[in-house]
């Protein structure tokens, strides 16, 4: 009983939940770790220790891999960028984060006959495991950092409700080789580290916050908004402000070290984007259909959202959110390092087009800032404990109700009751707390969209269709057209399309998706007849379909006419399938064109898009 006195109540909560946490990883291993973004992650650490080939000059090593382990449905972590170099997207902070435990599973994957590739099961479990050891580490950290600021009872009760109450959870226990649990970690050191340095000014304390801060920016660029912290912490005022000035200039060494020190870690991702791309600075996300907007944030949907609203699926946020107020009044040197942190996080976050990030229960990008909100929440139950015996229990049964909906949902999640990334407020309240739904019940998620990229448009009734045009050709003014009318061969009236060698490339339908439907998507059905006068080979046709952002295109059918066994000298239909994407802006726009590599002509008749868009579900 003594272990559990008032005074070790912290100490023994956070011993107890690093052991609940650990059993919980222990008994719940995923299958294939080392896949989809993690891949990406930890590529560096095989190519550069293992094949030494860090630019992918034999990328055809890299599709061995992943056709052997089915590490990702495609290979998006990485494009050809100059001549046979390979660039992987991600950043390398990751990389340098999982490199202990990379050369651990080397070492048993060497003794215990497994093969030293980079990616059999040693090298799993050791990332897997190696994620565990910084899962332990950030709730240290994250006991040392609230101690500081509150009691035991207050600091044990805000690591229960930061580590079970919110999806740090479900990432600790379920993703823990994703970056955003051990960038929580980091920033648990970086906000310790900057408590401690403002205390004793010591300059162990400067390179810590310096070393967490890097390797958190290296590992997502955007975390360079956690230097808000240590420049903003203690300012509060003008005065504060001119004292802050004052220290920076007294202890300008320290200042130096730090600022080199967040140089050198960013050197070497320098100096990969050099010699890849030429340039030292590069946006290695250069897929048109994703990017910052960052003049129309998503922050309603970041933040509200049935699909992935943070105060949705973490509604515990809530309470750290109002603790902004309280720590104004009770501890007004560390507000602004705090709000402005949040203020600026939830832009960053909601700036990027694909604000959902993807496949995650919740918000996954805000985990790590949970680290700066537990310091809010706390200060929040602080002014509750003391308040009056009915609010205490009100907001005591909120929180022990969105635990328990943290562990509910999180098994639903797992389950595949609660979609990762096509919920709705529809289907959220049809799955509410329920161990199974029907089929019925699944129509209302979001449209399905497959990874290997091959869609299939479902049944027609369940879709209002529009037709978007349909060309015989016998209007020869038409002025996309013009050029291209021939009478020679037609297959219905007297007019078809001719494309040769003098009109190469002939666009067929542009709208943008604003004026395509006002629905999440739409099905595009295309119907053709096509008449070749030669046989395809040297001389193909294709067909395309996109949609271009900033006169980029993404989301690109491009369908190969020779491989279609189309009869020469025969009029041949083709019917093409194409589901939207989830455009970046409105006034992205449908291109649908045919484009001739040869000099042979080719003939178009009876041209007739159709769009097919949902019905209204009550």
């Amino acid at each position: 009983m003594n272990f559990i006195k008032n005074h070790t109540l912290s100490k023994t909560g956070a011993i107890l939940l690093g052991l609940f946490i650990a059993i919980k990883i222990f008994i719940n291993i995923p299958g294939n770790i080392l896949s989809w973004d993690t891949f990406g992650y930890y590529l560096y650490l095989p190519l550069t220790f293992i094949y030494h080939d860090l630019g992918m000059k034999n990328v055809d090593v890299i599709y061995a891999i992943i056709d052997k382990y089915h590490s990702t449905g495609t290979f998006y972590q990485a494009y050809q960028v100059n001549g046979n170099l390979w660039l992987d997207r991600y950043s390398m902070g990751m990389a340098v984060l999982y490199l202990p435990a990379f050369l651990i599973g080397h070492f048993f994957a060497w003794i215990g006959g497994y093969p030293t590739d980079g990616f059999s099961k040693p090298y799993e479990l050791s990332i897997y495991y190696g994620g565990l050891i910084y899962t332990l580490t950030g709730i240290y950290f994250l006991r040392k950092v609230l101690i500081k600021f509150f009691s035991e009872k207050v600091t044990f009760f805000v690591m229960i409700l930061i580590i079970l109450g919110t999806n740090y959870y479900q990432n600790a226990v379920y993703s823990n080789a994703m970056p955003h649990i051990y960038i929580f970690t980091l920033y648990c050191m970086m906000i310790y580290y900057v408590i401690r340095w403002h205390e004793s000014f010591k300059i162990k304390f400067i390179i810590g916050v310096a070393i967490t801060a890097g390797l958190a920016i290296l590992s997502r660029p955007s975390e360079v908004v956690c230097l808000s912290i240590p420049v903003l912490w203690g300012v509060y005022n003008i005065e504060s402000l001119r004292n802050r000035l004052k220290l920076l200039l007294k202890y300008w060494k320290q200042i130096s070290v730090f600022a080199i020190i967040i140089f050198l870690i960013g050197l070497p991702q320098f100096l990969y984007w050099k010699w890849i791309t030429g340039k030292y600075l590069y946006m290695s996300y250069n897929n048109p259909g994703e990017g910052f907007e960052f003049l129309h944030p998503y922050i309603k949907e970041v933040l509200f959202s049935f699909r992935k609203g943070w105060y949705i699926y973490t509604p515990m946020m809530l309470f750290a959110t109002f603790g902004f107020y309280n720590v104004y009044k009770m501890k007004k040197e560390i507000f602004w390092a705090l709000f402005v942190f949040f203020i600026l996080n939830i832009y960053i976050v909601s700036s990027w087009s694909c604000w959902w990030y993807a496949d995650s229960f919740g918000q996954r990008a805000l985990v790590q800032s949970m680290a700066i909100m537990a310091i809010s929440l706390g200060f929040y139950l602080q002014k509750v404990l003391t308040g009056n015996i009915f609010k205490r229990i009100i907001i005591i049964l909120f929180c022990s109700f969105f635990i328990f909906l943290n562990f509910f949902q999180t098994w639903q999640i797992n389950n595949g009751i609660l979609a990762t990334s096509r919920m709705t407020r529809t289907y959220y309240f049809k799955s509410f707390l329920k161990t199974k739904v029907n089929h019925e019940d699944q129509k209302f998620l979001m449209v399905y969209r497959p990874y290997d990229g091959i869609e299939k448009m479902p049944d027609v009734s369940e879709f209002d269709s529009i037709n978007l045009i349909r060309l015989s050709f016998d209007k020869p003014h038409l002025q996309d057209f013009k050029y291209g009318i021939d009478s020679t061969i037609h297959r219905s009236g007297n007019f078809s399309l001719r494309l040769d060698s003098g009109k190469a490339s002939l666009p067929a339908y542009k709208k943008s998706f604003r004026y395509l439907t006002d629905k999440d998507y739409a099905w595009i059905k295309l119907t053709a007849y096509i008449y070749p006068t030669v046989g395809f080979t040297n001389n193909t046709v294709y067909l395309v379909i996109t949609f271009l952002h900033q006169e980029w295109d993404y989301k690109n059918l491009s369908i190969d006419l020779e491989k279609q066994n189309f009869k020469v000298g025969e009029w041949n239909k083709i019917t093409i399938e194409y589901l939207t994407p989830e455009v970046r802006n409105l006034s992205d726009r449908l291109s649908i064109y045919f484009c001739l590599h040869g000099n042979k002509t080719f003939y178009i008749d009876d041209l007739s898009i159709d769009l097919f868009e949902p019905k209204e579900t009550f």
